[in-house]
Formats: structure tokens, sequence, C-alpha cells
């Protein structure tokens, strides 16, 4: 069923790109909207947020491939070795007892914490580098734009 949806809106979008194409009138004035965002940049931070949003599913998957490092304890000998003593002991040692979910909740909060100081350092780090960049990003698809002769 999913399958048959997704044939008919893609049915649906070819044939609304076709009408376009016959009326003779572009789908989007692609050469209009970068000259205005060339005038007034800030008029247009949709246009940016909607380029850069696959950064954002990007970065969701690269915590969530952060959040797999805690298996890592299993392949550190040490570590597995120390949690495995610590939890035998823990019904004769109220230390090892109250140790235990520490250094589990330790090993599991790692790579959260990790990831965000990751995600902090580049922010301050690059800030201005952002701007600089976005600006090149618009020139690039620009260039594409006017390569495919969109514009």
């Amino acid at each position: 069923m999913t399958l048959i949806l997704v044939a008919i809106a893609g049915i649906g979008e070819i044939v609304f790109v076709f009408a376009y194409t016959l009326a003779g009138t572009p789908l989007f004035d692609l050469g209009h909207l970068i000259a205005e965002v060339r005038e007034t940049p800030k008029d247009y931070i949709w246009l940016y947020v909607m380029l850069f949003s696959t950064v954002v599913p990007t970065a969701i998957h690269f915590i969530l491939c952060l959040f797999s490092l805690q298996s890592w304890y299993v392949i550190i000998p040490s570590l597995r070795q120390f949690i495995s003593d610590k939890i035998a002991n823990s019904p004769t040692s109220p230390f090892a007892a109250t140790m235990i979910p520490f250094v589990i909740g330790f090993v599991w909060a790692v790579p959260f914490l990790g990831a965000e100081g990751l995600i902090w350092s580049i922010w301050m780090s690059a800030a201005d580098s952002f701007a600089w960049f976005g600006g090149h990003y618009l020139d690039q698809m620009l260039r594409l734009a006017q390569w495919i002769e969109a514009i």
C-alpha cells in the first residue's frame, strides 16, 4: 500500500512539473530568488534553513552512533572486568552496590556528553566561519543553477 501511495505522489509530481514545462513558465524563478538573497539576506533565512536542513538529521544520526559507543566496555577487558567484579561483590559490599549504577550510567552518558562537547566546540570555534561558508555555498548553488541552465 505504501508503494502505491509513493508511486501516486511521484506521478503527481511529474505531472505538476510537466504542466509547468508545457506552459513555458519556470516552476520557481531561481535567478530572481538568488538576486534577492544577495540584496536582502535577512529576509531569506528560510532559504538557508532549507538548504542546510540536512545537517540536523545528520547530527542526530551521529549522536545515535555515538550512543553505540557504550558497548565498547565489552571490548575493553579491564573495564569489563571491573564492572563484573563490582557486580559480583555488590551483595556484600555497599561501595560496589552504589558504584555499579554510577559506572554503568557513566558508560551510557559519555557518548552523549562527548557529542554535546564536540558540537559546542565546533560552534564556538567556527561560528564566524559558518557565515563565510554560507556565502560560498550560495555561490556554488548559483553556479550549479547556471550550469544546469535553471537560471
